[in-house]
């Protein structure tokens, strides 16, 4: 997957956060709080320390955005991975340190595809992503 240089690390990150939720038995939870919990243990919230300018910043978390739902339109992915992208963006988008918030760029492809599953999701009582979901879609 192509990351460039901006968030190069923050794929292996990702991956090493989808593994490990996994290893634990995450797919039976589907979850924010033990999301939540995961974040703190790996030290994720320290991932915009080191980014100075402002253009920097906006920079990574695009490059972020981007990677997750990369992640999420994976021919191959399945619900344990998609959920935890939507909650991934979720926290990229309440945590970035830009002084002006950085917004999700969707194509309506995109858009479509993740609003289909959260309300396949929703109709098989996996409320959290969905719920995950329109606090991002009133969000941004």
């Amino acid at each position: 997957m192509e990351a460039g240089k901006k968030a190069a690390g923050f794929v292996t990150d990702f991956d090493n956060l989808l593994e490990r939720l996994k290893a634990e038995g995450y797919p039976q939870k589907y979850q924010y709080s033990e999301f939540c919990r995961m974040w703190q243990d790996l030290n994720y919230w320290k991932l915009f320390n080191g980014r100075r300018s402002e253009s920097d910043k906006a920079d990574f978390v695009d490059s972020c955005y981007h990677i997750v739902i990369q992640f999420f339109m994976l021919p191959r992915c399945g619900t344990h991975v998609k959920t935890i992208c939507i909650f991934m963006l979720f926290a990229l988008y309440t945590g970035q340190a830009c002084l002006s918030k950085r917004r999700i760029r969707l194509t309506y492809s995109e858009f479509l595809r993740i609003f289909e599953f959260c309300g396949d999701g929703y109709e098989n009582n996996m409320t959290e992503p969905y719920s995950i979901f329109w606090q991002l879609h009133h969000l941004g």
